[in-house]
């Protein structure tokens, strides 16, 4: 048996245990939190934290949580009002997760909304008066 093929085994094996991943031959599933710390916290009112993708270090750049039931209060963190400085800012919105039990999304609309980035997860998006996100095309 070649170096690459054991080394492959090992690592299908490796993912079979882990029950963070999935086992079927699709590989990991879309929402696969690589640890517990990146893993949304559970739903409460007002509660919002930074969205980090996959590849930041959970344990050297810790995610940031709040807590804010206004929309003035979510603008007033740093995290979030940064980007009203942006020259391509747009608006706010919220888009709903697709996994059933995870908060809602926050997302930053650039460039008249044609390009968009998610900035935190939100327990409770109404508390906020956003708008529902719709993903735009240009023409």
């Amino acid at each position: 048996m070649s170096f690459h093929r054991a080394h492959a085994r090992r690592t299908w094996r490796k993912q079979c245990e882990d029950p963070l991943l999935d086992t079927n031959w699709m590989g990991p599933r879309e929402y696969a939190w690589e640890t517990a710390q990146q893993r949304p916290r559970p739903l409460e009112r007002g509660h919002v934290t930074q969205y980090l993708p996959g590849y930041f270090d959970p344990v050297n750049i810790p995610r940031h949580e709040a807590r804010a039931e206004t929309g003035e209060e979510l603008l007033a963190l740093p995290w979030v009002g940064r980007w009203l400085n942006f020259p391509e800012f747009h608006q706010f919105s919220w888009s709903p997760s697709k996994t059933a039990g995870y908060p809602a999304y926050l997302m930053v609309e650039l460039n008249g909304g044609y390009s968009w980035w998610v900035i935190a997860y939100l327990d409770t998006p109404e508390l906020y008066g956003l708008p529902l996100w719709e993903p735009k095309e240009k023409p």
